[in-house]
């Protein structure tokens, strides 16, 4: 997989916020340069092979959010952080902290760190429907 170069960050924005903190991590992790669209939320997904991460901002509230995707035989398994981290036992929903978005943006880091070895190793799909994630299947009607 070729990967674009990242984008210098927009100073002041959620997503140049994403990009300063999350990006060098994301590069490290071989995840691709992020799809940014801001149609509904301000979101930027940074995706593998089989795995992405889509960072939201909620433009009412100006909490953040990460909604972690895994694509698995016959669908895709989705949960969001606060939940994965509740329902795998590591710590409580309010441990990922949603405001204000620069402190957010480094605490859902924090966890993802934590958590990528176990959403991209062998027993990632057992992880996360342990954790509670969802499985989504294609409607082929």
């Amino acid at each position: 997989m070729s990967r674009p170069a990242e984008r210098s960050p927009t100073p002041g924005t959620f997503a140049g916020e994403v990009r300063r903190q999350f990006g060098p991590v994301a590069l490290g992790w071989g995840l691709d340069d992020p799809a940014e669209d801001d149609t509904v939320l301000p979101s930027l997904e940074y995706r593998g092979d089989r795995l992405s991460y889509d960072w939201m901002l909620d433009p009412g509230d100006g909490a953040v959010s990460v909604s972690v995707r895994l694509i698995v035989a016959g669908g895709v398994l989705h949960g969001w952080l606060e939940e994965i981290v509740a329902g795998s036992g590591l710590g409580v929903r309010q441990d990922v902290r949603a405001h204000p978005p620069a402190a957010a943006v480094a605490s859902h880091i924090a966890w993802l760190t934590r958590l990528h070895p176990m959403l991209t190793g062998p027993g990632a799909e057992e992880f996360l429907e342990r954790a509670g994630a969802r499985k989504a299947t294609p409607d082929l009607a």
